[in-house]
C-alpha cells in the first residue's frame, strides 16, 4: 500500500488506495473480512488480537522505512485463483503460510 502511495500511478493517501473499488477485497461491502478491517478486534478472541498487535507492528515499520517485499505494488494469496495481471508476471517475493486449517499456502508480491 505505501508503495502504490508513493507512486504517481495511485492515489497520494493511504485511504484512497486502500478503498479502490476492487483493489484490497477486504475493504469491499459485503466481504467477510469487511467486519475485521472496520474493527480489527471485534471478536475479543486472543488470536485476532494477537495477530493485530503483529501486523500494527509490520505496519509501524513499513511507516518508518523497512520494505521487506522489494517495492511490491501487487499481491494475491494463492487461495484464489491468480488474478490475470499475475498470470504472465513473476513474484519479486513469495511468502509461505499455514493456514487456519494447517494447509500450506503462499502470498506472491509483484511489483507492476
Amino acid at each position: 500500500i505505501k508503495n502504490r502511495v508513493e507512486s504517481p500511478r495511485w492515489p497520494n493517501s493511504y485511504w484512497e488506495v486502500i478503498t479502490a473499488p476492487l483493489q484490497f477485497s477486504a475493504f469491499n461491502v459485503g466481504d467477510n473480512n469487511r467486519p475485521y478491517v472496520e474493527n480489527p478486534l471485534y471478536t475479543s478472541n486472543k488470536t485476532d488480537k494477537k495477530a493485530w498487535e503483529h501486523a500494527y507492528d509490520i505496519a509501524g515499520q513499513v511507516l518508518n522505512g523497512k520494505d521487506t517485499t522489494g517495492g511490491a505494488n501487487h499481491y494475491y494469496d494463492d487461495s484464489i485463483d491468480p488474478p490475470h495481471w499475475a498470470k504472465q508476471e513473476t513474484p519479486i517475493l513469495t511468502i509461505s503460510y499455514l493456514n487456519r486449517l494447517g494447509k500450506n499456502q503462499a502470498i506472491f508480491f509483484y511489483r507492476l
